[in-house]
């Protein structure tokens, strides 16, 4: 087993241990349906506003702390990256977040590790593809609709040892559905 997929399988592992472990039968789940945009601040040609979505699912095991994965696309379009166009990166995380009760809304933190996988066709031909082990920190808010639903926008910078890029940073807004 090489090391990109070591770190996909061991990611996968600690995502099946850690978000079901954390579901005591109190808890409450989150589905997040989110969209955006982003980019590589390693690439001038990248930009930061390229499209991205990211689906999330998340356990509140106590009050005011989230154990959750998320995984998303970032499309990085036709734009020059490393030796590639038509790139997207494909990213999962498993991250731990604290929340803070405001006065009509809930703002946290968040930290977590994640696999990424970059893929594009080279300039000179031929398919691009490469993966990597990284690290994730963001800020999240959201705003409840009802007890069951909120509109959730977050921000997040992502270290990624990628050789072509290794800083990315992402913005987010959606829908969140608790149960």
């Amino acid at each position: 087993m090489n090391r990109s997929k070591t770190a996909s399988f061991v990611l996968l592992v600690l995502a099946l241990l850690v978000v079901p472990a954390a579901a005591a039968a109190d808890s409450v789940f989150r589905f997040n349906l989110m969209a955006g945009v982003g980019g590589s601040l390693d690439q001038d040609d990248a930009g930061l506003s390229n499209s991205t979505f990211q689906l999330g699912f998340s356990v509140e095991p106590e009050d005011q702390l989230l154990v959750g994965l998320r995984v998303g696309q970032l499309d990085l379009g036709n734009a020059l990256v490393g030796e590639s166009i038509d790139t997207s990166l494909d990213y999962a995380t498993v991250v731990g977040e604290y929340r803070f009760t405001e006065s009509f809304y809930e703002s946290g933190l968040y930290i977590g590790l994640g696999v990424y996988s970059l893929d594009g066709v080279r300039f000179s031909g031929g398919v691009f593809s490469e993966e990597a082990v990284g690290l994730v920190l963001g800020i999240s808010g959201e705003f409840l609709i009802s007890n069951s639903v909120g509109f959730v926008i977050e921000f997040s910078g992502h270290l990624a040892n990628l050789d072509t890029i290794d800083t990315l940073m992402m913005g987010h807004a959606g829908v969140s559905i608790h149960f």
